[in-house]
């Protein structure tokens, strides 16, 4: 506060007249100090003068102030409402709503694993593998459920669309009765393992991930080209590999090992 109070005394001293002669009487101004407040800025100070006081010079220099000689702003300030913007106002009037209490609840009770519902699965799962946006299974008597997004008919049901209208949110089978070994989940498709060694995939197709020599999508499965019997497969985000027998690998779709994409099997 010292910066307002040595602001203060210097307008007052300087509104104060130059030393006269005796016996001669001045007319000067009583200084008065009004004092403001805001939310964003330190207390101005003004000084305004009106002719309501003689000094003689036998008198002492002395000036008053209101509301405060001190300078510091007292109760009589502007209300801070009056000057918050109004945006403000309003989100002080609203705040925003609490969040949940988890008072009294263990960590495993507020975010523990929730059930696969699998009314329409006949036996229980043996395998399960999680993709970008959609999930797969084989149950212990080989048949493949998908359930999750269905944009490019990875669920492999035989029906695929925009987004949210095709979903599933529950366990599908699969469309074409194979019985399989596993499956393997990439960003957009999907691709199983049957018990005899043969490869389908089913999905997005765009970069030929599904490994049938096209680049066309496909809600259902699509046995992978070659001829190839596989141990084990895997998946990407574009792309499909496959361990065979012999312990070699071949890839599909996009950017494989060999340096470029391909639609069918490269080993």
């Amino acid at each position: 506060m010292v910066g307002p109070i040595l602001m203060v005394t210097s307008l007052v001293w300087g509104l104060l007249p130059p030393k006269a002669a005796a016996g001669e009487a001045i007319q000067t101004a009583t200084p008065t100090l009004a004092v403001s407040a805001t939310t964003s800025a330190p207390p101005s100070v003004s000084v305004s003068a009106s002719a309501s006081a003689t000094l003689t010079p036998s008198s002492s220099a002395t000036a008053t102030a209101s509301p405060s000689a001190s300078g510091t702003p007292t109760g009589t300030s502007t209300p801070v409402s009056t000057t918050v913007p109004t945006m403000a106002r309003q989100l002080l009037a609203h705040p925003a709503p609490a969040l949940p209490s988890l008072a009294g609840r263990s960590q495993s009770q507020a975010f523990r694993p929730r059930a696969v519902l699998g009314r329409s699965v006949a036996s229980p799962f043996a395998t399960i593998d999680a993709g970008w946006e959609h999930t797969c299974g084989v149950t212990v008597s080989g048949s493949a459920y998908c359930w999750g997004q269905n944009s490019y008919g990875q669920v492999g049901d035989g029906t695929g669309g925009p987004y949210d209208t095709f979903d599933r949110s529950t366990p599908t089978l699969v469309s074409g009765g194979h019985t399989f070994k596993s499956v393997s989940t990439g960003e957009s498709h999907t691709c199983g393992l049957t018990t005899a060694g043969a490869a389908y995939c089913w999905g997005a197709n765009f970069s030929g991930q599904l490994g049938d020599g096209s680049t066309t999508n496909s809600a259902t499965p699509l046995k992978v080209n070659g001829g190839l019997t596989f141990t084990t497969l895997s998946t990407g985000n574009r792309h499909s590999c496959g361990l065979t027998l012999s312990g070699s690998a071949y890839c599909w779709g996009e950017m494989i090992g060999s340096g470029t994409g391909s639609n069918v099997p490269v080993a």
